[in-house]
């Protein structure tokens, strides 16, 4: 493994001229010092301050700090660009490609091709399969008294699902989710793009022979589809799967993790979703937005003034959608956890053209989870003595979570 502390230092950068000293924060999204402890407390450091901070870490960018702002982003699509996607820039791909780093309007025709074939009506098919996954993992664990919640149940319900979907082979799973962390959260940028370049060597040769031989499957059906009245090419199939790959192997099991950590640590509403368990739908959109795991970068498009800060062309801003969950102006009391709550919108799959295609799935692989491990086990709590291994970076990840109950 590479030195991360010579790509953590090579990454810093001299704050620019346009950016005010009062402005300026000693935060890094991939490496900063609290990630091991708790990502989650890493950020709220950030809550108290402006609205839009700017951080010499990771190549340099801005970081907004609040729901309206990253909103607003999201959606103005003459004044912010999905690429380069990658913050630092040098991890990023070299050409905008489908489907995160396309800008919109013409984003939406990679999207077309997917949106049809993740509707709430599409994935709810996968939740017989998903109840009946999580009940065999359930048989597996629950007899032992403990686990390493991470690897033993977040590490197989969302993971099987999606090799599923995509069918790729099982046993190329760890290789691939152990490759993706190294995209999404390695301390080195080096190390990251060398990951995302292996992504890309992997799925070019799926994508070549579900061009030749589709099945199926979701990428054979995306990447045989139609685009501006042409088939699509080798090299777009390549940049949609990747991003399939990517973002089913991490998302869902990191949040899975946030959520059985916090119930580990508060039996009454532990307790709430076993007396009532038709409160789980709702529990899963709070916990969502307390718990949101993305950071999701944008590029500006061009020199102007925002909510107060002078932003450059080029210049890069990072959208913690945690502190967007966390923010005070958007919720009452949005440190507490109230599943019965009035306001559960949240932007923690994102917003727009851009957000996350996959998030109907999501929220049936976590309900089907909240639901059969509250009924199998209701009782259960962080192992005395242990502490979650967690890391930051474009997701904020929770690598081991040891659990107990009583037998």
């Amino acid at each position: 493994m590479a030195d991360s502390s010579v790509g953590a230092a090579a990454s810093k950068v001299a704050v620019p001229p346009h950016v005010p000293s009062h402005l300026v924060v000693d935060f890094d999204y991939v490496n900063d010092p609290m990630f091991k402890q708790d990502p989650r407390a890493a950020y709220m450091r950030l809550r108290s301050g402006p609205d839009i901070v700017y951080t010499p870490h990771q190549g340099g960018h801005w970081i907004a700090t609040r729901r309206e702002i990253m909103s607003e982003v999201f959606q103005d699509h003459d004044a912010f660009t999905t690429f380069p996607y990658v913050i630092p820039r040098s991890v990023s791909s070299p050409t905008p490609v489908p489907f995160t780093e396309v800008p919109a309007p013409e984003s939406l025709k990679y999207r077309r091709l997917l949106s049809p074939l993740t509707t709430a009506r599409q994935v709810s098919r996968f939740e017989d399969y998903a109840r009946e996954l999580m009940r065999e993992i359930l048989d597996e664990v629950q007899p032992k008294g403990s686990c390493d919640f991470s690897v033993e149940v977040a590490q197989k319900l969302p993971i099987f699902i999606i090799m599923r979907w995509l069918d790729l082979p099982f046993e190329d799973r760890f290789m691939l989710m152990n490759n993706v962390d190294n995209v999404l959260s390695h301390p080195d940028p080096a190390e990251r793009k060398k990951a995302r370049e292996f992504t890309v060597r992997y799925v070019t040769d799926v994508v070549a022979e579900r061009q030749r031989n589709p099945g199926e499957d979701l990428i054979s059906q995306l990447v045989n589809g139609i685009v501006d009245g042409r088939k699509v090419t080798l090299e777009e199939g390549v940049s949609m799967a990747r991003n399939l790959v990517h973002g089913g192997l991490d998302t869902v099991r990191n949040a899975m993790s946030f959520f059985a950590w916090y119930l580990a640590q508060n039996p009454q509403q532990r307790r709430l979703l076993v007396d009532d368990p038709s409160l789980i739908p709702a529990a899963v959109e709070e916990l969502m937005r307390v718990y949101a795991i993305p950071n999701m970068p944008r590029s500006v498009v061009r020199d102007m003034e925002f909510h107060g800060v002078w932003l450059k062309q080029g210049d890069q801003i990072l959208l913690p959608l945690v502190l967007a969950g966390l923010d005070d102006k958007a919720y009452d009391d949005p440190l507490t956890v109230n599943f019965k709550r009035t306001n559960l919108r949240h932007i923690s799959f994102g917003l727009g053209a851009h957000s996350c295609a996959g998030a109907n799935l999501a929220r049936v692989e976590l309900r089907v989870f909240l639901d059969e491990w509250m009924r199998r086990i209701p009782d259960f709590r962080l192992v005395p003595g242990t502490q979650p291994t967690t890391a930051g970076g474009i997701i904020l990840a929770v690598r081991s979570l040891q659990l107990e109950w009583d037998r």
